[in-house]
């Protein structure tokens, strides 16, 4: 798929794992101007200064509850079935039923049994509330008799809210011009994502989520990519085009943000190299040649 990169980038590489490749090549902000730099925003950061006091639910990489100092992973919880009934619950942030619940975690058992397992996993979850809410649990946990349903009433916020949030901050920025709040937003959006969504969670809902959290994290790379070709940081736009192609090496978007950001890098012969190989690539694969691609060399006068 890629081509050779200069030998600088091949040495930051060859140590590296390639999920470690954005860690370890950008570990800051890179902004079109030196007067104005973004300094340096961790996951923890962000997390409290658009929290607080109130309860963070993490989802990538890891099932957590955060509280100030306080916190409760997955191995804490007294069951999995209890961990999967508040995650979902936490994630949808609707009410669910009864019969939704026993359904998906105890799909083969006698109703009887299962409504009996259903009202142990509530407990459970109320337990483990405990830990970092001081309210009673049977108010944090909410389960009505006579509507037959099961939701949470505190307020918390949730990674995944949080990322869709700061995708919409920084498209918007990109598209106003301001590569400097585009590349923050993105980097924010990016912290969040700390491995899969829900990792080890096979229940249909959250499997359908898992595919369309990855395409919000290819989105956060595609606007960071972006963001640093139009601020002329081509190294760093490059970085973040090749992640992308990691993940999905038939996206031509990022193939034209690579050969762009080459380009600009005054490779020439390594982007005129990598869109040969993208169409052999492309034509291989699905037997289409990327045209697209095509205008990008006549925008950037490798093709006379």
């Amino acid at each position: 798929m890629g081509e050779p990169c200069q030998q600088a980038l091949l040495e930051k590489l060859a140590d590296l794992e390639p999920s470690s490749w954005m860690e370890r090549l950008l570990p800051e902000p890179i902004v079109p101007s030196p007067q104005a730099p973004i300094p340096k925003t961790s996951p923890t950061a962000a997390k409290k200064k658009t929290t607080g006091d109130s309860i963070f639910i993490r989802t990538f990489g890891g099932f957590r509850l955060v509280r100030g100092d306080q916190e409760v992973d997955e191995d804490e919880w007294p069951t999995q079935k209890a961990l999967r009934l508040f995650a979902h619950l936490a994630v949808s942030r609707t009410p669910i039923t009864d019969g939704a619940m026993m359904e998906m975690l105890w799909p083969d058992a006698p109703e009887t049994k299962a409504r009996n397992s259903l009202r142990n996993a509530v407990h459970q979850v109320r337990s483990v509330l405990k830990k970092i809410d001081e309210r009673p649990p049977s108010k944090l946990l909410v389960r009505g008799r006579k509507s037959g349903t099961a939701r949470l009433d505190f307020e918390y916020v949730l990674d995944v809210e949080l990322l869709d949030q700061y995708l919409r901050e920084a498209s918007s920025a990109a598209e106003s011009g301001d590569t400097t709040t585009a590349i923050e937003r993105s980097r924010l959006a990016l912290d969040l994502c700390k491995g899969e969504f829900l990792e080890g969670f096979y229940d249909e809902w959250a499997e359908s989520l898992r595919v369309q959290n990855r395409e919000l994290y290819l989105k956060a790379l595609g606007t960071l990519a972006q963001a640093y070709l139009d601020a002329s940081h081509f190294e760093e736009a490059e970085v973040a085009a090749r992640r992308m192609l990691l993940l999905d090496d038939l996206r031509e978007d990022a193939h034209e943000i690579a050969i762009r950001a080459l380009s600009g890098d005054g490779r020439s012969a390594e982007a005129i190299r990598h869109y040969e190989e993208t169409v052999d690539l492309f034509e291989r694969e699905i037997g289409v040649s990327p045209a697209s691609l095509t205008s990008v060399l006549q925008d950037t006068g490798l093709m006379l």
